[in-house]
């Protein structure tokens, strides 16, 4: 009985340690995701220098033709293509504000049946420095790998049923 104890123990270490050296590319999608979201996020001023490196280091995560499509209803329509639009708009938006908080909850990766692309469906949380209310989106991202890395190739808002209100 204690032989096989320590057998099973010793297998679920294995499995566990196979699962732990070999993500699933659903795993490493998440991971990146969680990645994206970290370098996303400043508290307070950045050095110009920091600043830079920071706008650069995110848009790493993007392929070099990558469109980043936001429609926010009453807010902010915008299209963002290549790598260094991407980098232009993060350095913009990281000098214009004082601080941003990015959390991706709710996370789904499907990967597709080529095994080298797979889409990130996602609720963004995005705390603005000095605001009152969070802003809440559903994003889609679209990934591919890449000389054996995944990148973002597309990200676009998703359009959610909103409740119409009726004249009285």
């Amino acid at each position: 009985m204690k032989k096989l104890a320590v057998l099973l123990a010793l297998g679920a270490l294995i499995y566990a340690g196979y699962f732990w050296l070999h993500p699933t590319p659903e795993k490493i999608i998440q991971d990146r995701l969680k990645e994206l979201a970290k370098v996303a996020s400043f508290q307070g001023e950045e050095a110009p220098l920091a600043k830079l490196y920071n706008a650069q280091k995110l848009s790493s995560f993007c392929s070099p033709a990558v469109e980043v499509t936001v429609n926010l209803p009453g807010r902010h329509n915008a299209t963002v293509s290549g790598r260094d639009e991407v980098m232009k708009a993060v350095a913009a938006t990281r000098q214009s504000l004082r601080g941003l908080q990015v959390d991706f909850l709710d996370v789904t990766v499907q990967l597709a049946r080529d095994g080298a692309s797979a889409t990130a469906l996602l609720t963004a949380r995005v705390r603005v420095t000095g605001d009152r209310d969070d802003y809440i989106q559903e994003l889609r991202f679209t990934f591919q790998k890449v000389d054996g890395e995944w990148l973002i190739v597309e990200v676009q808002t998703i359009e959610t049923l909103t409740l119409l209100q009726h004249p009285e």
